[in-house]
């Protein structure tokens, strides 16, 4: 059974799944080739979602961005408190290790 496109059953639940299917396209296709109609449809929800939660396009995919690279900021804070970071390679090295 597919889901309907609609009003979430949960609001956080809405926008998690279009940041997820916004990242699986994003990742596919270049920016100008990526539907946010495909984007909500995969993730269950109506395209009228992607403005009120995001404002547009591009709104989505800044939040898309945000959200991917929050793990590596925390290692990267955490590594800053630790001490462990003096220079910008060992921010990278943080970062990424």
């Amino acid at each position: 059974m597919t889901k309907r496109p609609g009003r979430p059953t949960g609001a956080s639940r809405a926008r998690e799944a279009l940041i997820e299917e916004a990242t699986r396209y994003f990742l596919s296709k270049p920016y100008d080739k990526v539907s946010t109609r495909k984007i909500a449809e995969s993730a269950g929800v109506d395209v009228a979602l992607i403005r009120y939660y995001f404002g547009n396009k591009a709104g989505l995919f800044e939040a898309t961005v945000r959200e991917n690279a929050a793990p590596t900021i925390a290692k990267l804070r955490q590594a800053i408190q630790d001490g462990k970071v003096e220079t910008l390679n060992d921010a990278v090295e943080a970062s990424i290790g």
